[in-house]
């Protein structure tokens, strides 16, 4: 599917880089077909899905140390 079926954006998903659709709903805070201009960068949806959820990333998962998450 790749990005289908947006234009100007990635064509392959090899190619990297933030020019990449991204959808999202949340009728309690956006409005329904509004669109947004602004950049976002992947490692940042992790950390604002915690923010949101109000939770914290385990420092430590089945007696393993994780790495902390990118993003903010």
């Amino acid at each position: 599917m790749s990005n289908a079926p947006h234009r100007l954006n990635k064509v392959f998903v090899h190619e990297g880089g933030i020019s990449t659709p991204f959808i999202a709903r949340w009728p309690a805070q956006l409005r329904a077909g509004s669109f947004s201009r602004e950049t976002g960068y992947l490692p940042d949806l992790m950390a604002t899905c915690l923010d949101l959820a109000g939770a914290t990333f385990p420092k430590n998962f089945a007696g393993r140390a994780t790495l902390p998450p990118e993003g903010v």
